[in-house]
């Protein structure tokens, strides 16, 4: 695709929110493009990264009136700290992370909210770990077992 006389519409914070700002142009029927921020570990040769390195989002000049309209929702949705993923999950920024401990090892691992109600793999040992849910029954494995008492009592009935 090529935009007619391209303007930066956008400028990021990473690859990620460059991409979904131009999902949110998208659905409002404008093209863009996205120039990624791809050097390694934000650091350039001689120094740090500096602005000119952050992602960009590219629209046609003629498109600025109606792109201005998604800029404001889409800054007033990131500030309001809620994301819309996949146009389907919203994701509260604000929300506890949770830390989950391993059944098998004992490994204490921290989980986005995004996981809660998940199983996830320890990253130690890589046995199945349930994030963010209450043990509601401790004793699926435990057999009942009748002490001596019961069994007499019903006996004798």
């Amino acid at each position: 695709m090529e935009l007619d006389d391209p303007v930066t519409i956008y400028t990021a914070g990473s690859n990620l929110v460059a991409h979904q700002f131009a999902e949110a142009l998208l659905a409002s029927g404008i093209e863009s493009q996205v120039i990624e921020d791809n050097v390694p570990m934000g650091v350039l040769e001689g120094g740090q990264n500096s602005t000119s390195h952050h992602p960009r989002v590219w629209i046609s000049s003629t498109d600025l009136e109606r792109a201005a309209v998604v800029v404001q929702a889409f800054e007033a949705e990131v500030h309001g700290r809620q994301i819309l993923l996949g146009n389907q999950v919203q994701v509260d920024l604000r929300a506890e992370w949770i830390d989950a401990t391993c059944e098998k090892c004992g490994t204490v691992t921290r989980f986005a909210p995004i996981h809660q109600g998940t199983v996830e793999n320890c990253p130690n040992c890589f046995a199945f770990m349930d994030v963010g849910v209450e043990d509601e029954f401790d004793d699926w494995n435990v057999i009942d077992v009748e002490s001596d008492e019961d069994a007499s009592d019903r006996a004798q009935e």
